[in-house]
């Protein structure tokens, strides 16, 4: 049997044959999952986290890499609802 590459110069190739080799992979779909270990876990984020985040967050040590700074609920709700609004868009 012949190659795909083969195939193609010999002519024998159909056109919707060469657009689905070349064509992209359908997007990936990203879904929300929970994480369960030992002495851990990983949950979704929720806008329901957004308080307890930040007061986990106080010290400003702990945002000092981040391009947004965390100096109230306020800062740490406007990020957050960022955040999950760019979460949506990849359901």
């Amino acid at each position: 049997m012949d190659s795909p590459l083969q195939r193609l110069n010999s002519g024998t190739q159909h056109f919707d044959t060469l657009k689905s080799m070349t064509s992209a992979p359908a997007p990936l779909k990203l879904q929300p999952i929970r994480l369960t270990g030992k002495r851990a876990e990983l949950v979704p984020l929720e806008a329901s986290h957004i308080e307890a985040l930040y007061e986990a967050g106080r010290d400003p040590q702990v945002f000092r890499y981040f391009r947004n700074r965390m100096t109230s609920v306020d800062d740490m709700r406007a990020y957050m609802m960022d955040a999950l609004a760019t979460q949506e868009k990849w359901k």
